[in-house]
């Protein structure tokens, strides 16, 4: 799997799409969602594919994780 992001930087108090690709087996990448993917943040949390960062949030970074669910 590989992050796609569509922006340079995540924005604070918005909802930031994440956009994760898979590579099938065929050799071709297809978009994944949140039924295949499992997404973690320590910064914020997620609606579907979105991140919402709370505008209070006082850290310089903060790390996404996205977990493969058919075989984490």
């Amino acid at each position: 799997i590989y992050f796609h992001l569509y922006t340079d930087s995540l924005k604070k108090g918005f909802y930031n799409y994440i956009n994760v690709d898979g590579k099938m087996s065929d050799g071709t990448w297809q978009p994944l969602d949140s039924s295949e993917i499992l997404f973690i943040s320590d910064g914020g949390f997620f609606k579907g594919m979105d991140l919402f960062i709370d505008s209070s949030y006082k850290g310089e970074t903060l790390r996404v994780k996205a977990i493969l669910k058919s075989n984490p």
